[in-house]
């Protein structure tokens, strides 16, 4: 089994095992009135245990990861 690293908001690493993320969410543009999170925020991660991961990363970047370790 191995772990994928996402840095939250505080520059935290959180290590998650891939099979436990059950969504990536983009968060939403600062300026929309329905944003949930701080500006920073741009991708929610969500897991099987229902924690939501509010990280400072993009989800195409937390993507990319998650691919690259499938095909290795």
């Amino acid at each position: 089994m191995w772990l994928i690293v996402i840095v939250l908001l505080n520059g935290s690493e959180v290590r998650l095992n891939p099979s436990e993320i059950v969504s990536m969410v983009e968060a939403r543009d600062a300026n929309d009135p329905l944003k949930r999170y701080t500006p920073d925020v741009r991708c929610i991660v969500t897991t099987t245990n229902g924690v939501e991961y509010a990280t400072r990363e993009e989800c195409t970047a937390i993507e990319d990861r998650l691919e690259h370790h499938r095909n290795q």
